[in-house]
C-alpha cells in the first residue's frame, strides 16, 4: 500500500528519527523466509517522543465515511490493548476528497462498532501532526 497518507507519515517518522526527537516505525506483515504472507501487521505505526506515545493504523478514503473490514477490526483490538496500557491509540483517517486528516480514538471506535461498521468524519477530531513533534 503506497498512498499519500503513508508517504506523509513516513516523512514525519524520518524527521523524528533523524532529528533525535524520538523513535518511530511502520509495522509490516509477518512473512516467511521466501516472502510468503503469513499474517497482517498488528497495526500500522508506532511513534514515541518525549511528549507522546502513539500507536495507530492509517486509513485513507475518498468518501465521507470509512467502511471497516474484518482485518481493521483485528487491528482495532490490538490498538485497544495498547490503549489499556496508557498509550494513545487511534485510527488516523485521511478523507482525501475533503482534504481532512482526522483521528478517531480507539475507545470511540469500539463504541461506534457496537452500532455500525463505518466511521463518519463527525466521529473524528482534526489531527495536527505538529502536536507530535512539540
Amino acid at each position: 500500500m503506497n498512498n499519500y497518507l503513508e508517504t506523509q507519515i513516513n516523512k514525519l517518522i524520518d524527521y523524528i528519527n533523524n532529528n533525535q526527537l524520538g523513535l518511530g516505525w511502520k509495522n509490516h506483515p509477518n512473512r516467511n523466509f521466501q516472502g510468503t504472507y503469513i499474517t497482517g501487521e498488528v497495526f500500522d505505526y508506532v511513534i514515541f517522543t518525549k511528549t507522546k506515545k502513539l500507536v495507530f493504523d492509517a486509513k485513507e478514503t475518498e468518501k465521507d465515511v470509512l467502511h471497516l473490514q474484518s482485518k481493521d477490526i483485528k487491528q482495532i483490538v490490538n490498538l485497544m490493548k495498547c490503549y489499556n496500557t496508557g498509550i494513545e491509540a487511534f485510527l488516523l483517517i485521511y478523507f482525501s476528497t475533503y482534504n481532512k486528516l482526522m483521528r478517531c480514538d480507539v475507545k470511540n471506535v469500539l463504541n461506534i462498532l457496537s452500532s455500525r461498521k463505518h466511521i463518519k468524519q463527525s466521529d473524528c477530531d482534526i489531527f495536527d501532526y505538529k502536536e507530535i513533534i512539540k
